[in-house]
């Protein structure tokens, strides 16, 4: 009985624990995060107990649980703190460049979110796919190069 007690010691009610599951699912669902193999490697545990908290299989909040969610937590911060500028969820207006009078290829690639936006689609995709576009080059950058 005291091994249930200590595992249902926090949150305190249902309502508490739903919102608890709901938003470690949000968090397992950041693009800032490694895959659910890397997750699990990196605390220790199966990739079959990270795919169950991200899908709100779980029952109990243990502190496999609890390392998760502080896990995901700590990465999410990480992440918007190496980049602020896709934590933000806006697209800036081009700059204006009075030297330059032929567009380059910022101006069409802002040009081109700017429509997509504008034809209703949601631009909080955009900000994901540019992280994972960022993370994707800065991993190339960083592989050596082989001839």
């Amino acid at each position: 009985m005291r091994y249930t007690q200590a595992i249902m010691r926090s949150p305190r009610n249902k309502s508490d624990k739903s919102r608890y599951w709901l938003r470690l699912q949000k968090l397992l669902a950041h693009p800032a995060l490694p895959s659910q193999s890397a997750i699990a490697r990196d605390l220790g545990t199966d990739q079959g107990f990270v795919s169950h908290a991200a899908n709100g299989n779980l029952d109990r909040i243990t502190d496999r649980v609890r390392r998760l969610r502080s896990y995901a937590t700590k990465q999410i911060k990480a992440y918007r703190d190496r980049d602020p500028a896709i934590a933000d969820a806006h697209v800036s207006p081009p700059r204006s460049s009075p030297s330059s009078s032929s567009p380059g290829p910022g101006d069409a690639a802002i040009e081109a979110c700017r429509r997509y936006v504008s034809d209703g689609y949601d631009p909080m995709v955009l900000v994901d796919q540019v992280g994972i576009l960022r993370r994707a080059q800065n991993a190339a950058r960083s592989e050596p190069i082989r001839t």
